[in-house]
């Protein structure tokens, strides 16, 4: 089975414009952004969304324990940087 993590996936199939300017900005229709946020509202719940070539789909799929490691470690290095 093919698969492809969300945000990855929709930026390369075209499907929205990358128009984030170079300060990270996001687009005026704020679509980027929502992507953003519903990937990480996921996240936070150790899934992430899969993008299905074959079916032309998204399902909402566990988190590999590398990709949670890796989310937990920046979600604690967040925390730390924001405490000080």
């Amino acid at each position: 089975m093919m698969r492809e993590k969300t945000t990855t996936a929709i930026m390369a199939r075209g499907a929205y414009d990358a128009r984030e300017d170079h300060d990270g900005n996001y687009g005026e229709d704020g679509i980027e952004k929502q992507v953003d946020e519903l990937s990480f509202q996921a996240a936070q719940h150790g899934l992430e969304f899969y993008w299905h070539k074959e079916s032309d789909t998204y399902t909402l799929e566990p988190m590999s324990p590398e990709d949670k490691a890796v989310f937990d470690l920046a979600m604690m290095q967040q925390e730390g940087s924001e405490a000080e």
